[in-house]
């Protein structure tokens, strides 16, 4: 399964959006969300799709570098959505589920991405927020 994360911060909401070809999910987050935790939370959603679809193979294309790199260090962080993270790639390692990761650079055509960033993007008319603070 090949999936697409993506998250986007205006002056006037943050969202977070999932999309492969047989699913997607957009959320919106509480207004003082960073672009980084809306990111985060994408990936925390598409680990959860495919942990609970039992799906034993992915791919997760992030256009965040620093995401890939807080998510797969194998150094200590304070950041509890990370912990998270990295507690649900261990449960799905343990269970038999192979995710890998991806980084893909945004805003160059590539289709996946795109529809992304255009979920991400549709969060603000979504009425109910996330709190993630």
């Amino acid at each position: 399964l090949h999936v697409y994360t993506d998250g986007a911060k205006t002056s006037s909401f943050v969202g977070c959006a999932v999309y492969s070809e047989s699913f997607s999910k957009v959320q919106r987050l509480n207004c003082i969300a960073s672009i980084f935790t809306a990111e985060l939370y994408a990936v925390s959603m598409a680990i959860e799709y495919i942990i609970n679809r039992k799906i034993l193979r992915a791919v997760l294309f992030v256009d965040s570098q620093s995401v890939i790199l807080a998510v797969c260090s194998l150094k200590d962080t304070k950041n509890m959505l990370v912990q998270q993270i990295r507690y649900k790639l261990n449960s799905a390692l343990h269970g038999g589920t192979n995710i890998k990761f991806c980084w893909v650079p945004s805003h160059i055509g590539i289709q996946g991405n795109e529809e992304a960033d255009k979920l991400a993007g549709s969060a603000g008319n979504l009425s109910q927020s996330l709190s993630c603070l």
